[in-house]
């Protein structure tokens, strides 16, 4: 009996280890740096950008999309879901 405590205790620890690491390895996972080149266009106050083949949506937490309405950029950033953050701009 003595045994057989013993064995499931050490199957339950592996476990809980095994599931330690693979939380770990998830919270680590970055998101790439991307540069895309388009056309910025503000829809009913949300920042889109048109590329040749997506409309990708835009946010920043220091630039002001509306200055540059309707002009061709490049912009490079990290995706957040569907959102592009946006951390450099330049007017091509």
């Amino acid at each position: 009996m003595k045994k057989l405590v013993m064995m499931v205790m050490v199957v339950m620890l592996a476990g809980c280890d095994s599931v330690g690491q693979y939380q770990n390895a998830a919270e680590q996972v970055e998101s790439e740096r991307v540069t895309l080149e388009g056309k910025i266009k503000i829809s009913g106050g949300i920042a889109l950008l048109k590329t040749e083949d997506d409309l990708v949506g835009l946010d920043s937490y220091t630039i002001d999309f509306e200055d540059f309405d309707g002009m061709e950029v490049a912009v490079s950033g990290e995706y957040s879901g569907e959102v592009l953050y946006v951390e450099s701009l330049a007017v091509k």
